[in-house]
């Protein structure tokens, strides 16, 4: 969706007259005449002056949406400005991109630049200008920042009793499992920070137990609680890896999370299947040390044959692309689900929103089914990744999802974002937890005429 442009901004134009004495006769060198450009943009960026460190492209702009690779606009032309005013973070030496030269359009040389700008910042370097780097660029135009730090922020390195790892107090209990079933729980994990620091975790290793087959369990994913932190992971020769660089999550200093681990099944009835972490280096971390009594070993589920209801997503999703104004209660997502077999208890469901607008541009996030609004209001929030979704928590109060066709749909304040885009997807069969009412287990939902999932936008 595009929204439409609403605000007029008058536009404030400098000019600068350069008086080029004539030249004497004869040919002129592309060398010389590059000589002369650069004079005369030496001498332009003298009359801009270096005092306020705003150049003149700058003038009104508010870095308000992410910036990554394809990115066109004013901006963009702002943050070349900006980025080529230091010698470390200059985009280009010559020609597009160079001091005078700059573009509107954001390319791999201006990511570049992003990217020794952020580890200038004390910032993880990223594929994009996200929040983090959108608010020092704004504090830079204000003011309040009139360079691009040259030395970075140094980060804290924890000190203290370390990070402590071991099996949650409401970790599952041994028992049973429906063969085919999704998001089965296998483990609940705590960890512990004794440190000083907050601490991230960018690593973890499990290994699968039990008697069952590596393919017995097709996608693991880590949860912190409604959100998920990771796509599916396969098992390879019994063992599951996660890993992000930027941190799977963080633990604050004298602080504590559980994460689940949960698994859809694919195996045979009468299997046994479990996790555990073998040993403190299969948890990567920054904390001063990991400390557990390993193995961590979780107790062994076995695999049993039923036949659980279905849940199938229409293929095609409302609305459209459109262009819209501005405006309150603006449908985002619409789609219809229809549930065979029996009933089931919709306990979440999570959306991503992607595109240009920023997500204070969309507020307000409201959950329909049937027409009747489910759970509260919600707004959108950042994971590890950068990455913007919407969470719906139905674990209190489940929705019950009668047999047949049910419609499922997203309303949200569309508050700025003029001629930006989004699109609200449901973009991963994990975001959305159905529960058998007769199993109690969970459902792996699919497309109509069972066909395999894919994100629906």
């Amino acid at each position: 969706m595009n929204i439409r442009k609403t605000i007029i901004t008058a536009a404030v134009a400098l000019t600068t007259v350069a008086m080029i004495a004539p030249m004497s006769a004869g040919a002129i060198t592309i060398a010389e005449l590059q000589a002369q450009i650069n004079a005369l943009n030496a001498q332009l960026m003298a009359l801009q002056g270096p005092s306020s460190g705003t150049p003149a492209v700058c003038v009104g702009i508010t870095f308000s949406r992410n910036l990554t690779v394809g990115s066109t606009g004013s901006d963009v032309k702002c943050l070349q400005a900006l980025l080529n005013t230091s010698a470390s973070t200059q985009v280009s030496l010559s020609g597009a991109g160079s001091p005078g030269n700059e573009t509107s359009y954001f390319g791999s040389r201006t990511l570049a630049a992003v990217r020794v700008y952020q580890s200038q910042k004390g910032f993880i370097p990223a594929n994009q200008v996200g929040p983090l780097t959108r608010a020092a660029l704004n504090a830079w135009l204000s003011g309040s920042t009139p360079s691009p730090t040259p030395t970075p922020t140094p980060t804290p390195t924890p000190t203290g009793a370390g990070l402590t790892v071991m099996l949650a107090s409401n970790n599952p209990a041994t028992g049973t499992i429906v063969d085919g079933q999704a998001l089965a729980p296998l483990a609940r994990l705590t960890f512990t920070n004794g440190d000083n620091a907050a601490v991230k975790i960018t690593g973890l290793k499990l290994k699968r137990i039990g008697v069952s087959a590596d393919a017995s369990l097709t996608n693991v994913y880590l949860f912190n609680g409604a959100v998920r932190l990771t796509d599916g992971s396969a098992v390879s020769e019994t063992m599951i890896n996660f890993n992000n660089t930027s941190g799977l999550f963080t633990v604050p200093s004298m602080g504590s999370i559980t994460i689940s681990v949960l698994s859809d099944v694919d195996g045979t009835s009468g299997e046994t299947v479990g996790l555990q972490v073998v040993a403190s280096s299969d948890v990567t971390t920054n904390a001063s040390s990991v400390k557990g009594t390993f193995p961590i070993t979780g107790n062994l589920m076995t695999l049993a044959t039923g036949t659980l209801a279905g849940v199938e997503w229409n293929a095609t999703t409302t609305p459209s692309a459109a262009d819209v104004d501005p405006q309150d209660g603006y449908t985002v997502f619409q789609n219809s689900v229809i549930v065979t077999t029996r009933a089931v208890d919709m306990t979440r469901i999570s959306f991503r929103k992607t595109g240009s607008i920023s997500n204070t541009d969309l507020q307000n996030f409201k959950l329909y089914v049937d027409g009747v609004q489910v759970g509260s209001t919600q707004q959108l929030a950042a994971d590890s990744l950068d990455q913007s979704y919407v969470t719906f928590d139905l674990t209190s109060a489940p929705k019950r999802l009668e047999a047949g066709t049910r419609v499922i749909k997203v309303l949200a304040d569309i508050i700025g974002g003029s001629s930006l885009n989004f699109t609200m997807h449901l973009w991963n069969v994990a975001d959305v937890t159905v529960v058998d009412t007769q199993y109690g287990a969970n459902i792996l939902s699919d497309l109509i005429s069972n066909a395999s999932f894919t994100k629906r936008s």
